[in-house]
């Protein structure tokens, strides 16, 4: 338990992926400071041995939610809505952080920094199984595994649960309009992400859906904006 405001509230979500939420709990346990943050599992009611996972973590876990969802947006949001650190960051069942100092290194330079911006962002490394594909850096639309945001930022938008795979994206563009996008770029690999595994659907009409809803949502067709992923 925490005495006072953990500095990020680090959230992995899950659903019967039992070895990537032990992978992603083992790399949040080996952190430095684990004190000066909060871990929140949310699980779907999953069907594998993820149960065993959490009971095996649960010194560590600060909080748990175990129930069905309507997606993993609608997952993410619970996640949201009861963090407590200043900034929240989301290693998803599967994701893993680059290096045991990653959470020491970016609060450090979020104390420097004095917590003045909404968003700080560093790279991933982003696998196809074994393969490195590359880097994901901050631009535009930065990926979810590089960012720390404001709790306040998280809990006044939250994501779009209408969307299947592509929140993220709807959710930096509505922060955008807001005027809130405001990165601070970080010199530093964040995690590693395998788009080989995950809950995630990826089928080309699933896709094609959420770029669709979006495009009309935002009253906009922006190329880059439906181009990625």
């Amino acid at each position: 338990m925490h005495n006072s405001i953990p500095i990020v509230s680090v959230i992995t979500i899950n659903l019967n992926m039992e070895a990537g939420l032990s992978a992603s709990l083992d790399s949040y346990t080996k952190q430095k400071n684990l004190n000066e943050y909060e871990l929140i599992v949310i699980d779907g009611m999953s069907s594998d041995g993820s149960q065993e996972v959490i009971n095996r973590n649960k010194s560590r876990i600060d909080k748990c939610i175990i129930e069905k969802d309507k997606g993993i947006f609608d997952a993410m949001n619970k996640g949201i809505k009861v963090a407590k650190g200043r900034y929240i960051y989301f290693l998803n069942s599967g994701d893993i952080f680059h290096d045991d100092f990653v959470l020491q290194n970016i609060s450090q330079i979020i104390k420097i920094n004095n917590f003045k911006h909404n968003i700080y962002c560093g790279k991933v490394e982003t696998y196809f199984g074994s393969k490195l594909i590359g880097f994901s850096n901050a631009g535009k639309y930065i990926s979810h595994q590089g960012a720390f945001v404001k709790n306040d930022i998280m809990k006044k938008h939250l994501f779009d649960e209408k969307c299947i795979i592509l929140g993220d994206l709807d959710l930096w563009k509505r922060i955008m309009l807001a005027g809130e996008y405001k990165i601070k770029k970080v010199d530093e690999i964040i995690a590693k992400s395998d788009l080989g595994i995950g809950s995630l659907p990826s089928s080309f009409s699933i896709k094609l859906k959420d770029k669709i809803y979006l495009a009309k949502k935002h009253g906009e067709y922006l190329t880059s904006f439906l181009s990625i992923i």
